[in-house]
């Protein structure tokens, strides 16, 4: 009897816990924005479809962005003609900084969901260096025999 108590007990912990991220929120806050207005974008790729899920005003570099998603979404937010932000949004908040000037160097941090995707892309690149340190060593020896 007391092992379902604390079944029941984890349950409604696991519940509770689910419960509270039901909505987004993004939180800008960058240099160098010439910009007045941000846009939060879906792109749908089966369909073909580019979604405005929100807008916001941009403040001295300060904008912010709510909603929610039932699963994370990639999607971009666009200042002004240049600046482009790539990110996965999840239920969360997710916080946003650095220089709109300079893309490499914008943090995102809150978003699981994307710092996760970052990894994969890291793993990614790093394969694709030793694919190509591979190719160039093979390259190499078959010159060496050919000669």
């Amino acid at each position: 009897m007391r092992f379902l108590f604390i079944i029941g007990e984890l349950l409604l912990l696991v519940f509770l816990t689910g419960c509270q991220n039901d909505s987004f929120t993004i939180k800008g806050d960058l240099h160098q924005v010439n910009a007045t207005k941000a846009y939060l974008i879906h792109t749908d790729p089966v369909r073909n479809t580019i979604n405005v899920l929100d807008s916001s005003e941009v403040h001295e570099g300060h904008f912010s962005f709510h909603g929610r998603v039932d699963y994370p979404i990639a999607c971009n937010i666009k200042i002004g003609r240049r600046t482009t932000i790539n990110l996965i949004v999840e239920n969360s908040t997710i916080n946003i900084s650095g220089s709109a000037q300079i893309p490499e160097e914008i943090k995102i941090s809150g978003s699981k969901s994307d710092a996760d995707f970052q990894n994969l892309l890291l793993i990614s690149e790093n394969i694709g260096s030793l694919k190509n340190e591979i190719w160039a060593n093979m390259m190499n020896l078959n010159s060496k025999v050919v000669r």
